[in-house]
């Protein structure tokens, strides 16, 4: 069965909060766009802590970390439009994360973080006890205020929500391979369906883990795409958590709106998503020898997911030699927070590709600029 007579201008490979939100902004500027995920209830974005930290996790690399602590600047602004075109809320707040660091080092990392721009606030071990009264250590820690954390599984609702809502296409189905054919005496991207061929203009391959299958073999050596299994629980504990957590090289503990908090992650190289004993035995260990009360918490949820992993880390933007196919890779451990960032630039990459093939467009994309846009990692 052929789809060319549904030939939409832009096909998004990938429902998860990065294709989703690419396609949104895509749908606001009046670009037909067709997603084709056959079940958005299994991306990685659901099985996310939603932390929006960009400075607990401070990257070495001072570009990324300029994007990060960018992104973070952005995005209640982003949810706020988000909310208003799904129609639906989205739980988002920022009260702040206390970092743990090892005692000696607090004063040098502080230093480092108000360099990278970070709001920061000393907690000696009585200023520490009363933020967070359950946890039981002797020093004191560091705050980050401007820290917070948004509900991803809510979040990826309401892209979903917004994306039927402006009139996005969504074809129930895997993406079996994209290729280039020749139409109209041009190379165009066909994305083959388990329903057909679909004939788009522009594609872009957001699959996150399931990206390798979309390389071809000098782009699969040199990226190494690989998932990295995270296992995350969720518990009822006797008393509220404030603000989130982190130890520094360790665990996070993330509060929620209805009390529990989401204690979080492993980091499994190349597994697939499943849950162990020994991954849910580390996370209770280290996170009852932060909080011991939290031995009383009811265990109400464990999950897994497969972050997408690239090359060195850092995310990677590779266009093919048609410049009609863009493949977004690498988001990792930071895709709830860069994605929004990253969205925006991936639609003025795609409109301007779009430009190029003679479509024409109702509007520009709202709020872009070339000077808005986080540059990625191209190869």
């Amino acid at each position: 069965m052929s789809l060319r007579s549904s030939h939409p201008p832009v096909v998004v490979v990938g429902g998860g909060i990065l294709g989703l939100a690419t396609a949104w902004r895509l749908l606001r500027a009046g670009v037909r766009v067709t997603l084709v995920d056959p079940g958005p209830q299994t991306s990685a974005t659901r099985a996310a802590a939603g932390m929006l930290s960009p400075f607990a996790e401070l990257p070495a690399d001072p570009a990324m970390a300029s994007a990060m602590a960018t992104a973070l600047g952005g995005y209640a602004h982003f949810v706020e439009k988000l909310a208003a075109d799904a129609g639906v809320a989205v739980a988002i707040d920022f009260p702040g994360t206390v970092l743990l660091v090892p005692e000696t080092e607090r004063v040098a990392i502080g230093d480092r973080l108000r360099a990278a721009g970070a709001r920061v606030e000393m907690l000696d071990a009585g200023a520490l006890r009363s933020a967070e009264p359950m946890l039981s250590l002797d020093g004191g820690a560091i705050l980050l205020p401007d820290e917070g954390h948004v509900d991803p599984r809510q979040l990826h609702d309401a892209l979903q929500a917004a994306f039927a809502r402006l009139g996005g296409r969504w074809m129930h189905t895997e993406a079996e391979s994209i290729v280039i054919r020749e139409r109209g005496g041009v190379g165009r991207p066909v994305v083959e369906t388990g329903l057909g061929p679909l004939e788009a203009e522009v594609v872009l391959d957001a699959t996150g883990t399931g990206v390798a299958r979309f390389l071809d073999e000098e782009q699969r050596q040199r990226l190494q795409p690989r998932p990295v299994r995270g296992e995350i629980l969720r518990l009822l504990p006797p008393a509220r958590l404030s603000h989130l957590v982190h130890e520094s090289g360790g665990i996070y503990l993330v509060p929620q709106t209805d009390g529990s908090i989401l204690v979080g992650a492993t980091a499994v190289e190349g597994e697939p998503r499943r849950v162990t004993v020994g991954g849910v035995q580390w996370l209770l260990e280290h996170a009852t020898r932060l909080a011991p009360g939290l031995a009383q918490a009811e265990i109400l949820e464990i999950w897994s997911g497969a972050r997408p992993l690239a090359g060195n880390g850092a995310p990677e933007l590779v266009e093919d030699a048609s410049g009609f196919v863009f493949h977004a890779l690498g988001l990792y451990r930071n895709g709830i927070l860069l994605a929004p960032a990253w969205s925006e630039t991936l639609a003025n990459r795609i409109t301007r590709a779009l430009d190029r093939s003679g479509i024409e467009r109702p509007g520009g994309l709202d709020g872009s600029s070339a000077r808005s846009e986080i540059e990625w990692s191209e190869r």
